[in-house]
């Protein structure tokens, strides 16, 4: 679509698709995920719905040890994800039982009924991030080596940034070659989401991460929160290399007395988004 604020030909109707192995994720099979393919109306007839799919988690849940570990960063106390996290996060996505193999089959199912759809599908890919260590500190958290494991042979210090991207660089790629193998038929790959919705801890590596992205011919997505973080998000295109980005008005979170927020927060971020 295009109008006064531009136009994007890769993604329309994109839908956040959170998917891991907490206990409250929900299992993407074709049955799971076909609401968001198609959409049946009240007269019993269908049509296609979301075209875009941003298969995003920020938390890693170890099974074996009862152990949430962050995928990008968060808040106070958390404990960072390792090199075998990221790999298990790929391994979970890359799965032939759900995910991206189910998502490829549903859309080739409903082909049968529906046609071709007037857009190409398209997936959005998490993009695992460097993560500050907050163990044994329950309200801060702070760059320094744990041990996340090596890249390239060299063990990963995330107090250091030269660590941080290349061990970022080594997640795009391999996140890119796995895609590339499965050969995927219903969709493309349009690009990588930025899981973090601000960008106080990783600001540093985030334009040269984006422009590498850049460099494998795909986009980078992002979705800033709305309260304290104008200094990111305004910033999303000019200072930081994001293609997209999607301003989130956090209206529907209720306040501690029950009510919403006020009007005039939806309004604000919404001139927001005219403006920036």
């Amino acid at each position: 679509m295009t109008n006064q604020y531009g136009r994007d030909t890769e993604v329309c109707d994109p839908v956040l698709i959170a998917t891991g192995t907490l206990p409250k994720r929900a299992i993407w099979n074709q049955m799971n995920l076909r609401p968001y393919v198609t959409h049946a109306y009240a007269d019993g007839h269908r049509s296609w719905f979301y075209d875009s799919f941003i298969f995003c988690e920020g938390t890693w849940y170890d099974r074996e040890t009862g152990e949430v570990r962050v995928l990008g960063n968060a808040s106070g106390g958390q404990l960072p994800a390792t090199k075998a996290d990221w790999i298990a996060f790929m391994d979970h996505i890359f799965s032939p039982a759900h995910d991206l193999s189910q998502l490829d089959a549903v859309i080739g199912k409903w082909k049968e009924t529906l046609g071709e759809p007037p857009m190409r599908h398209k997936v959005i890919l998490n993009l695992c991030l460097p993560a500050k260590d907050g163990r044994g500190t329950p309200n801060a958290c702070s760059w320094k080596k744990f041990d996340f494991g090596e890249i390239d042979g060299v063990d990963m210090d995330f107090s250091k940034v030269e660590h941080r991207i290349a061990a970022t660089k080594w997640y795009v790629d391999e996140l890119v070659r796995r895609y590339e193998e499965q050969g995927y038929t219903n969709f493309d790959l349009a690009g990588l989401y930025w899981v973090e919705e601000s960008l106080y801890s990783n600001e540093e590596i985030v334009s040269e991460i984006n422009d590498y992205i850049h460099s494998k011919g795909l986009r980078s997505y992002w979705i800033p929160y709305w309260a304290n973080n104008d200094q990111y998000a305004i910033h999303w295109g000019d200072r930081y290399h994001f293609d997209m980005a999607w301003r989130q008005p956090n209206y529907a979170f209720y306040n501690a007395d029950g009510s919403l927020p006020n009007k005039a927060q939806l309004v604000a971020c919404i001139k927001s988004c005219k403006t920036y």
